[in-house]
């Protein structure tokens, strides 16, 4: 949120930033003269700002695609992994033994406590990306305002 309220700042400075360096271009008779250069200028700033904008946004979204897709393969291994598990705690609760005594199941136990760490980090991530989803979209905004004021 605070981010997304950071970048509607920028993006209103921004525009105001460029509202007065218009309109002091304007105020003198003679800067008219300038106007198809200082037009060109401007149209060849734009280009090169859409296109780093492209780029930037591209490297992210092929990033997040190559994350979404790891996170639904880990998702789907970690499914299997916790039916596995449920099946073994049946059988360890039916057995009523202490599985202290049992090297096997004890390595069982400490990979269900990993499994839920990883769990745990696959939900940050997921997190961290509808951030990132924020922020980007944000970005695109405060482009969209800069090039609507030019």
């Amino acid at each position: 949120m605070t981010t997304s309220k950071n970048m509607s700042d920028i993006g209103e400075a921004m525009r105001l930033k460029a509202q007065n360096l218009l309109a002091n271009q304007f105020m003198d008779p003679s800067s008219m003269e300038n106007l198809s250069r200082m037009r060109l200028k401007v149209q060849k700033e734009l280009t090169t700002a859409e296109a780093q904008l492209h780029n930037a946004v591209s490297t992210k979204l092929d990033a997040l695609k190559r994350a979404v897709d790891i996170s639904a393969d880990s998702s789907e291994k970690l499914r299997d992994i916790a039916t596995r598990l449920a099946t073994v705690d049946d059988c360890i609760s039916t057995t009523n033994t202490d599985i202290s005594h049992f090297e096997h199941l004890r390595k069982l136990h400490y990979a269900r406590d990993n499994l839920a760490k990883v769990r745990a980090q696959v939900r940050s991530l997921c997190c961290v990306l509808c951030v990132v989803f924020s922020v980007l979209f944000s970005l695109c905004c405060v482009l969209c305002a800069v090039y609507c004021v030019l």
